[in-house]
C-alpha cells in the first residue's frame, strides 16, 4: 500500500455496519420500533401507501422476494424524520439478481407529526395502533402480499439489522 492509499483510508469519517441477530422481542420487528431487518415480511412505515402489487413483481410477472428494510431517517429533513428503503430481489431465478430488474428498492418516509405514531415513540411492552377498517382496506387494495400473516411471502428467515458506527482515524 502506497501513502496514497493510506491517506484515503484515514479520513475522518464514520462507517456503519450492520449485523444480523435474532430479535430480542416479539415486537422488536413491528413498524412502530422502526426496525432494520432482513427476511420475514417488510414491516412498513407507512402501512397504508405499499407499492402496488405490480411494482413488486418482476419482468416475468414474478412475485419479487422481501430481501431487507433499513430504518435511515434524514436529520435534516422534515419530511423525512422517519425515512426506510426496503430491498426487494427476484427470488425465483437465485443467482440472478444481479440481471436488469433482478432487485428494487423502494423508499418510505414519514415526518414526525404523521397519522399512524406519536410525536414519542411507543412504549416498552406496549403496541402500536391498529390500522383502522378503512386504512386495511386501502392497504390491501394496494398490495396484500406483505400482511404480516403471509406466511407463503416469507422467502427468508427475519432477523433484525443491528447497525454499529465505527470511526476511522
Amino acid at each position: 500500500m502506497d501513502d496514497d492509499d493510506d491517506d484515503a483510508l484515514s479520513d475522518d469519517r464514520e462507517w456503519s455496519l450492520g449485523f444480523l441477530e435474532r430479535a430480542r422481542r416479539d415486537d422488536d420487528l413491528e413498524a412502530w420500533r422502526f426496525p432494520s431487518k432482513a427476511g420475514g415480511a417488510p414491516a412498513w412505515m407507512d402501512p397504508v401507501r405499499v407499492p402496488r402489487a405490480s411494482a413488486l413483481e418482476t419482468n416475468e410477472g414474478e412475485r419479487m422476494a422481501f430481501l431487507c428494510q433499513v430504518y435511515a431517517p434524514v436529520d435534516a429533513e422534515a419530511s423525512a424524520f422517519h425515512r426506510t428503503v426496503y430491498v426487494f430481489v427476484n427470488g425465483t431465478r437465485g443467482g440472478e439478481t444481479h440481471a436488469r430488474g433482478g432487485a428494487r428498492a423502494f423508499r418510505g418516509q414519514l415526518p414526525r407529526a404523521n397519522a399512524f405514531y406519536g410525536w414519542d415513540p411507543v412504549a416498552e411492552g406496549e403496541a402500536g395502533r391498529a390500522l383502522t377498517a378503512e386504512e386495511t382496506a386501502t392497504r390491501r387494495a394496494r398490495c396484500d402480499w406483505w400482511d404480516a400473516s403471509a406466511a407463503a411471502t416469507k422467502t427468508y428467515p427475519e432477523y433484525e439489522l443491528v447497525v454499529e458506527t465505527e470511526e476511522r482515524g
